[in-house]
């Protein structure tokens, strides 16, 4: 007889042991070691008895065990893993695996709908145990939620100490995945039934589920910022383009949501307000709206602006010229002002810079007066700090002279226009980014 694992010792049979009848491939041996007569060592076997298998013991066993306590699980599985590693048999090396996991099973279903730790640990457990990661990983993502929603009962800080944990256990929760039909119907099928879901899918399909759960608790967590009345969208929209850049659409949202509230309010907003509300429409393609705009503020302005006498009606028509460009709205304004003793000369200079002249009894338009681009430009508003160049280069003449500069990584440069007496500083990070201006002075206080 040969059996496994004992190459180097012989079995004999003694006179009148009697063969087993059943097919068992497992027998029991009794016997006594001797030498032959080559003088080797050898078993003489004198009863040999069949047994049940080991596959067979494995399943009686594992019929009676009880499925509410998972140590007996993992006694046998240590069991099937000893006989498995001995005999070199892969089928009960399979079957310790699966009961090892049936026992981290079991401990899944005890632990307590509020256990974060307990199920992190049990995470590590079954990774010790060397079972396969996808088990791991939906101990993992179900901790994660249990710890994402304890956190939002709680503060902002322990919020983000969950996502900080989402983001570095849950694989491919930092990458950002792309909103088309597809993945929007695995994330309405995931939000339905996310453990299911999370268990039957492979591993590129989780990394996508990991995303989205992640996302979703950070864009929560962003939007608890928000205010009601969409005053500050556009912060709220610069969080979520710098952590979810995927979410270009919701930020836009929010964006749209701060115009709108600046659009409501449009007459208690100051002249820089009015402003950025202003290129915020006509980055979004609403030219007219923007006019449209600064049209309805300085409507509100003007009574105001009126009963200022004489320095509020000269304030009026700049505002005319600076921010629609009207020329002739101003003039009118200017008119009535000539009529005054006290703004004659004034309103008459200003007529004479915007094309006017008089002809002893009435101001009219000289046909050929054409102002000055770069001048009108700086005057009208157009150029201002914060602006950045490729917004008001196509608005200007070509500068005297420009000086550039570097520091610490910065690039500053200095356009001149000497015929008009006037500086703009410029700065910009990098060399393909935009520059921005960030002073415009008088040549004269340089």
């Amino acid at each position: 007889m040969l059996f496994p694992n004992c190459d180097d010792l012989l079995f004999e049979f003694a006179d009148g042991v009697r063969q087993p009848a059943s097919r068992s491939r497992t027998v029991q041996v009794t016997g006594k070691l001797a030498n032959s007569k080559q003088g080797k060592l050898v078993f003489v076997v004198t009863e040999i008895e069949a047994i049940p298998s080991d596959t067979d013991r494995l399943a009686d066993r594992r019929g009676r065990l009880a499925q509410d306590d998972a140590a007996p699980w993992y006694e046998l599985a240590d069991w099937a893993a000893r006989r498995g590693r001995f005999y070199q048999d892969d089928e009960l090396i399979a079957a310790a695996a699966d009961l090892r996991n049936t026992g981290v099973r079991i401990e899944y279903r005890q632990t307590g709908i509020a256990d974060i730790e307990p199920l992190y640990a049990l995470a590590r457990k079954a990774e010790k145990l060397g079972l396969p990661h996808k088990i791991r990983d939906e101990l993992i993502h179900d901790a994660v939620r249990r710890e994402l929603r304890d956190a939002q009962q709680k503060d902002e800080k322990q919020w983000a100490v969950a996502l900080t944990h989402a983001f570095n256990r849950l694989p491919g929760a930092g990458a950002a995945v792309s909103r088309d039909d597809t993945v929007r119907a695995l994330q309405a099928e995931y939000e339905q039934n996310p453990l299911a879901v999370y268990e039957r899918s492979d591993d590129e399909t989780r990394r996508i589920l990991n995303r989205l759960l992640y996302s979703a608790a950070e864009l929560e967590r962003i939007e608890l910022r928000a205010a009601k009345d969409g005053s500050n969208g556009f912060e709220i929209a610069k969080h979520i383009e710098a952590t979810l850049p995927e979410l270009a659409e919701r930020a836009e949202e929010y964006r749209q949501r701060e115009i709108d509230w600046q659009s409501g309010r449009l007459r208690k907003l100051s002249r820089d307000e009015l402003l950025t509300l202003c290129d915020r429409l006509e980055q979004r393609d609403r030219k007219d709206d923007a006019i449209q705009a600064r049209r309805d503020w300085l409507a509100a302005q003007e009574p105001r602006l009126r009963e200022l006498g004489n320095t509020g009606l000269f304030d009026l028509a700049k505002e005319y010229v600076a921010l629609l460009d009207d020329a002739d709205a101003a003039a009118q304004i200017y008119i009535e002002l000539y009529k005054s003793r006290t703004g004659q000369q004034t309103a008459g200079a200003e007529l004479v810079k915007l094309g006017y002249q008089f002809d002893g009894s009435k101001w009219t338009r000289s046909a050929d007066a054409v102002p000055d681009a770069t001048a009108d430009a700086i005057r009208r508003g157009i150029v201002r700090r914060g602006m950045t160049n490729t917004r008001f280069r196509s608005a200007l003449a070509k500068p005297t002279s420009v000086t550039r500069f570097a520091v610490r990584n910065q690039v500053s440069e200095l356009w001149v226009y000497e015929d008009h007496g006037v500086a703009i500083e410029l700065r910009r990070r990098g060399a393909e980014s935009d520059s921005i201006a960030t002073e415009i002075s008088d040549l004269a206080g340089l």
